[in-house]
């Protein structure tokens, strides 16, 4: 046994190098592009533009087959090329930025489709990607004694991780971590395809694009995104910057759109958001200093300054890049172990996606977003600040169906439903725009007087106070816990209003005027942390100007009447 494992590992080992130094390029059925080649009159010819982008390997296959005839069937692949012999691919050093060829087919004439993508490790056969949920259908029309121009065949392939507007490019580490959503989409880049086809040597008859309803209907929703950019909204600008920079983003509807890299737009749009203070921006142009291989201590510091005034609004990926910074340090920011730990904690609290950390909902809502949590993709939940929630899974789920369910028990609440979770990527944000005002906190810097002792006990000994404070503890991230001198408390979860609403659901139950305990992860009571005491202050005026505004109008109301 032990001889024909040792035998099967120095196969595997000569098979990974063989294909480091004979990288495989030619599939069946493809004809070398730049030849002149005639068509004959019983089969036609396609040529299409294969790009691939995200979470891919070394080679990134995708499959067809005839619609008409079963068992008639191929694939083409991208070779990024081996870590010893890598070669160029066709489209990376051109306006499109992205990795990729063309591609020529000779085939039967007949109706066609690319069904499935999958991403090859040399030396591992089939590896992170081979599952159903990497199918899709995208077609094509093959004409007799004809090069039909069919298109460009982009992938975008993700490996999702839990966060708005999360990091999601990049590599897989192996076949182990196969867990990805699929982008498709084939559209015409004729304007860009056709000149650089025509300096190859590979003629094109006619242009002939099978347009799928779903890429018809996302250039329609990115358009119409820019469109409301151009008028100045800041919430839709700060989707762009997130699509611009992830590749793919979330529209009010639910519906997940790809969308293609524009470097210069990304940057302008993050400059105008860092300006206004809107989250999002600080972060595109911190990664864009990040990714540089040189930078200098100036670039450093003003970096990870960038990334703390995003991950202050509670951020998610700049939270988690803080701790990453701290851990690695920057030129001229120096390395903290202690702050890497407890922006790293922060991470977890803000992205926090077990059941019990779930905001808004009642225990009801819990075990249906227990159930989502034990669904298989894809799958969406969504909720809202009133408590609605609404689920969408099985083959045809989607992120409209859980909107319209959560819609279904929200009762017309001007809170209105957001998608939470999309498959397993949580997509809540926990201080959108329309809560960046004055009722507004800023995630305090961790300080170690202010954290949190772990056997930190309530303001006070009554069990009602000490179950709420168990409660709170357990919440995620923004949190607030606030009490009051004759033993009223209250606490609140779930964005950045946590602090507010605590404050003031405190000064209903008490009647007067109450502070907060607990801000987040740190001690507010008897901190000498100038920050934290003067944000604590600000909030508790800020409640008490709307207390004493709200009795005044209830006066006049009363005297009215």
């Amino acid at each position: 046994m032990e001889v024909s494992r040792l035998r099967f590992v120095a196969f595997a080992l000569v098979a990974w190098i063989l294909a480091l130094v004979f990288p495989v390029t030619l599939q069946a059925g493809e004809i070398v592009l730049d030849k002149s080649e005639a068509v004959g009159k019983e089969r036609g010819s396609v040529v299409f533009s294969f790009t691939v982008r995200g979470a891919v390997l070394p080679r990134s296959t995708v499959k067809w087959r005839s619609l008409e005839r079963i068992g008639e069937e191929g694939d083409v692949s991208v070779d990024v090329g081996s870590p010893l012999f890598g070669k160029p691919d066709t489209f990376s050093k051109t306006e499109r930025k992205l990795v990729g060829r063309f591609v020529r087919l000779e085939l039967v004439p007949g109706e066609y489709e690319f069904y499935a993508f999958s991403s090859l490790i040399y030396g591992q056969g089939r590896g992170a990607m081979n599952s159903g949920s990497r199918e899709f259908s995208r077609r094509f029309t093959v004409k007799a004694g004809k090069t039909n121009y069919v298109g460009n065949l982009d992938i975008l392939a993700m490996q999702p991780i839990y966060g708005a507007g999360a990091l999601l490019s990049g590599a897989f580490g192996g076949p182990l971590l196969g867990s990805v959503d699929l982008y498709p989409s084939l559209r015409d880049a004729g304007k860009i395809d056709l000149p650089m086809l025509s300096e190859q040597g590979g003629g094109v008859d006619e242009t002939l694009v099978t347009l799928h309803p779903h890429d018809v209907k996302e250039e329609l929703a990115v358009v119409a995104l820019k469109e409301r950019v151009a008028k100045g909204d800041l919430a839709a600008g700060r989707l762009l910057v997130e699509g611009l920079s992830n590749g793919w983003f979330v529209a009010d509807s639910g519906e997940e759109f790809k969308m293609d890299p524009d470097l210069e737009l990304k940057m302008k749009l993050a400059t105008e958001l860092e300006t206004a203070g809107v989250a999002g921006g600080a972060f595109a142009l911190a990664e864009a200093n990040y990714t540089e291989e040189k930078i200098n201590a100036a670039d450093g510091l003003a970096t990870r300054s960038r990334y703390l005034a995003d991950a202050a609004r509670y951020y998610w990926p700049a939270i988690s890049r803080v701790s990453e910074v701290y851990d690695r340090s920057l030129p001229g920011a120096e390395r903290d172990s202690e702050l890497a730990k407890l922006w790293k904690a922060r991470a977890g609290f803000v992205k926090l996606p077990e059941r019990q950390g779930i905001p808004y909902l009642d225990e009801a809502g819990r075990q249906e977003y227990g159930a989502y949590l034990n669904a298989s993709d894809p799958r969406y939940f969504a909720l809202s600040r009133h408590g609605s929630y609404g689920m969408s899974t099985g083959d045809n789920a989607s992120g409209e169906e859980a909107i319209k369910a959560c819609e279904a028990r929200n009762l017309g609440s001007a809170d209105r439903c957001r998608l939470y979770a999309s498959k397993r990527s949580l997509i809540w944000d926990a201080c959108p725009i329309e809560l960046a005002g004055p009722e507004a906190t800023n995630l305090p810097s961790p300080t170690l007087k202010g954290k949190l002792d772990p056997l930190i006990q309530p303001p006070n000994r009554d069990r009602a106070v000490r179950a709420m404070f168990k409660e709170f503890l357990a919440s995620p991230l923004p949190r607030a816990f606030a009490y009051s001198e004759n033993g009223e408390v209250a606490m609140a979860s779930g964005d950045c209003r946590a602090a507010f609403r605590a404050l003031q659901r405190c000064r209903e139950r008490a009647g007067q005027v109450c502070r907060l305990y607990v801000l987040d992860d740190q001690l507010v009571q008897g901190s000498t942390d100038s920050q934290l005491v003067r944000e604590e202050q600000r909030l508790v005026e800020l409640v008490e100007r709307v207390s004493q505004d709200s009795a005044k109008l209830t006066q006049q109301s009363v005297a009215v009447k």
